[in-house]
């Protein structure tokens, strides 16, 4: 008869974080768990429903992981669930209030995510059983010993960050990697070997050689050697491959340091060359005893996964997207060349094997962790934008397709990604929409501008007709001259504005044009000095017209200018061009305005379209002068829009 699950009530704010770890939870096998976002509610369901234990994260709006914990404790009801608190926070103090209140563990959610979910799952395991088995004597040897106070405090005197404290949590924390007795590591064994996905071996330290304790039916099935006959013999015997591959001395190695440790290179268990061959991860799980979860190499783990490679090799090579492989701990198992000028990679870097989280930007991950959990309980994903990050720290945006990949029995092995930079689409997008900002604009000049001064203009002519007086006369025709100016300059303006950032961005010197531009304006007595020099330009084609106007402005506006002055001057942003003079210059509230629609003489487009020249290749001006004494345009350049031979 199948064992009813061991329900679990696992709380966390992060809705992407919550489903992850409810699906990975559930896959190792014999829990079913429930959710929920926040320790009020958790409460509600502890109070109205029966769990077995409690997941909690610490940091949480409202009732954070530490309260929920102490309520949980104080209310007879629900005070013997055995409490796990599982969060990124890992500061002193807040091992210290765990312990003071009851906690029964203490996780850090940091490390690699396939282990870290191992070991989420064994120690729930751990703690129901416990919790069952030992509770009442634990209780009743801490009430002998004086140890434990009617108020459900651990540790009597625990109050603070104190010597007591710190030891209290580092009690704790022995607690969790070591259980000293042989019946708890054997409990803990047990439970990893029974629910995990991947093979897994255990090994303890007797008498200075590493003993071979456990292995789980998936190490089984991959080894092809059945261990319930080979426990308790040293590893080097039941695995001759092992020693000769070193991995005695490697097992030493991280019980002394405490760090994991990866296989550079396949393993086989056995002397015979056609064995089959491992990619090994191991860790210690509490001091002597080491724990080492078995893989296929990622060539094998390709041919199981991935279609056969002479109908799709094809198909992948040509696509435009990138297709990317993981497994379920969301290493990449596989990734499509074009991966590599998609992500910037280097030509020596090898992605097999990297977090698949660490391309996407952190501000899309708790996104991708819901994407994820969909997965792994074998549901679809629709596509979804994300921002993703290159070797070189620059980030663009892509657009993700993504599945679960199962193997030849329905299981779900991982995830298959197909990517799609979506950059130009972006860029194209950005480019339909000034498209149709500038349709707006030219259509409405047409409709509202130039149709005004049209009806102007035939006002003007009824005028005459029925006005005797030659004076008033004159001085109609010469308003209509100018309405008729205004009207041809705006049929010019429209023709530059359609034509405005079609044509490719070009070198421009602006001596050159300067001295062009004096050719072309009535200049009288007012003197030029052009100094730009050499400096070159990066600049729509258009760029002409800017200097054209500013000059053109100058000359008709200025009053009481002698002179108009260009140079530039290099500062942090790049360099500033600028065309001065010394004339009545603009006034202080007008600064901004001038480069708006319809301010100003004229039309009012000059200077709007002056800056709209200058955008398309992300240039920008901006008045400076001091009213009085003349006015000073600047045009800052960007570092990578002008050269100075």
């Amino acid at each position: 008869m199948a064992q009813p699950l061991s329900r679990v009530l696992y709380v966390d704010d992060e809705p992407g974080f919550l489903d992850l770890c409810k699906t990975f939870l559930e896959r190792s096998g014999g829990l079913a768990v429930e959710t929920s976002r926040s320790g009020s509610e958790a409460l509600r369901m502890l109070r109205e429903e029966r769990f077995d234990a409690i997941i909690a994260d610490y940091q949480m709006p409202g009732m954070d992981g530490v309260e929920l914990l102490v309520t949980v404790r104080s209310d007879p009801l629900i005070s013997k669930i055995p409490f796990i608190l599982f969060t990124a926070r890992g500061r002193e103090e807040v091992v210290i209030r765990a312990i003071n209140n009851g906690a029964d563990f203490y996780l850090q959610k940091g490390g690699e995510t396939g282990i870290r979910f191992i070991e989420l799952a064994d120690t729930v395991k751990t703690a129901i059983n416990r919790r069952s088995r030992h509770s009442y004597q634990v209780r009743e040897d801490q009430q002998n010993s004086g140890s434990f106070s009617p108020d459900g405090a651990r540790y009597q005197g625990v109050t603070g960050a104190g010597e007591q404290g710190k030891e209290a949590a580092r009690d704790l924390t022995r607690n969790q990697e070591g259980m000293k007795s042989v019946d708890e590591r054997e409990l803990r064994c047990t439970s990893i070997i029974a629910n995990a996905p991947w093979g897994i071996h255990c090994y303890r330290l007797e008498g200075g050689v590493f003993i071979f304790e456990a292995a789980n039916q998936a190490a089984e099935r991959m080894t092809g050697v059945r261990t319930e006959r080979l426990r308790g013999r040293p590893a080097g015997e039941v695995f001759p491959g092992l020693k000769s591959a070193g991995i005695s001395e490697i097992f030493a190695t991280i019980n002394q340091s405490g760090e994991s440790w990866h296989s550079e290179s396949p393993v086989r268990f056995s002397d015979d060359p056609d064995a089959k061959l491992f990619d090994l991860f191991a860790f210690r799980t509490s001091p002597g005893n080491i724990s080492v979860i078995l893989s296929e190499p990622a060539g094998e783990r390709e041919r199981d996964l991935l279609p056969p490679r002479e109908l799709y090799h094809s198909l992948v090579e040509a696509s435009p997207d990138v297709i990317i492989i993981t497994d379920i701990t969301g290493s990449v198992i596989f990734a499509s060349p074009r991966s590599r000028s998609m992500f910037a990679l280097p030509s020596d870097l090898d992605v097999i094997g990297k977090e698949i989280l660490a391309w996407i930007a952190p501000e899309c991950r708790y996104q991708a962790f819901d994407c994820i959990a969909r997965h792994m309980r074998g549901e679809q994903a629709p596509p979804a934008m994300y921002r993703l990050l290159r070797s070189d720290g620059t980030s663009f945006p892509a657009e993700i397709h993504s599945a679960p990949v199962r193997d030849r029995n329905g299981e779900i092995t991982g995830i298959v990604a197909i990517i799609r930079d979506n950059s130009d689409r972006i860029a194209q997008h950005d480019a339909l929409e000034r498209a149709n900002t500038k349709l707006n604009l030219l259509s409405s000049i047409t409709r509202h501008d130039i149709l005004n001064k049209i009806t102007a203009l035939r006002l003007y002519c009824s005028l005459i007709e029925e006005d005797e007086d030659p004076a008033q006369n004159r001085e109609m025709l010469r308003k209509i001259e100018e309405m008729a100016s205004i009207i041809s300059d705006l049929v010019a303006f429209t023709s530059y504005y359609q034509n405005l950032g079609i044509n490719t961005a070009k070198w421009i010197a602006p001596v050159e044009v300067v001295s062009r531009i004096g050719d072309l304006i009535e200049l009288g007595d007012i003197r030029i000095k052009n100094e730009f020099g050499q400096i070159r330009i990066l600049a729509d084609p258009l760029f002409e017209k800017v200097l054209y106007n500013l000059f053109d402005n100058a000359v008709r506006y200025g009053r009481t200018i002698t002179t108009i002055r260009t140079g530039y001057e290099l500062t942090d942003e790049g360099v500033t061009l600028f065309i001065e003079d010394d004339g009545v210059g603009i006034l202080s509230k007008e600064k901004e305005k001038i480069f708006e629609r319809n301010v100003g003489h004229g039309t009012g487009l000059g200077l709007f379209l002056s800056r709209e020249i200058l955008s398309v290749t992300n240039l920008s001006i901006r008045e400076s002068g001091t009213p009085g004494n003349g006015a000073r345009f600047e045009i800052v350049v960007p570092s990578d829009k002008y050269q100075i031979p």
